[in-house]
């Protein structure tokens, strides 16, 4: 429940649990998202190979996702934040208890499984907040392409010669001239 309180000629708000105060909207994510080591614009789509993976398995490679969060504000923050990246439409990771000084910025790394194919990898700076609800500066978006296959290596091959060959029958005094 909201509740305004106003007493003395001075306004309170009390915000209910799960109300973010003012605070947060001094916090934002820093362009570029990076995608397997690759800076995203909006203007391009990254192509991941599976060198670029940090773990490739059963059709499925894997991926740094880098973004940074910056505090614009005069204060440290009081409340830590989170960052929700969806892959698809679909929650696949999320950070929680982000907190930085006045005016500081930290680097975040999240791993993303992806199977080779097209796909929309969102960076939202809210865990709970719809993505068309978010402010500016609290959304990254990047359509990356993966090339696939996403299967490890094969094995090493091990190449196995012939034995030697059986003596000859010719005994060894004879020698050709």
């Amino acid at each position: 429940m909201l509740r305004l309180a106003i007493g003395g000629g001075l306004g309170m708000l009390l915000l209910a649990p799960g109300i973010v105060s003012g605070q947060a909207d001094h916090v934002t994510l820093r362009r570029p998202l990076v995608v397997g080591g690759q800076p995203f614009t909006t203007q391009e789509s990254p192509r991941l190979a599976d060198y670029q993976a940090t773990r490739v398995a059963n059709g499925v490679c894997t991926y740094p996702i880098e973004f940074e969060v910056v505090n614009n504000g005069g204060a440290p923050t009081t409340s830590p934040v989170a960052a929700r990246l969806e892959v698809d439409g679909q929650v696949a990771a999320v950070e929680r208890g982000i907190t930085l000084a006045a005016g500081a910025a930290g680097r975040r790394t999240m791993l993303v499984p992806l199977r080779p194919g097209h796909h929309v990898i969102e960076l939202i700076l809210s865990e709970t907040v719809a993505r068309k609800d978010v402010g500016d500066g609290k959304f990254l978006k990047a359509f990356v392409v993966v090339r696939g296959p996403c299967r490890p290596p094969p094995e090493s091959i091990i190449i196995i010669t012939p034995p030697p060959s059986e003596p000859s029958d010719q005994p060894s005094d004879q020698k050709t001239r």
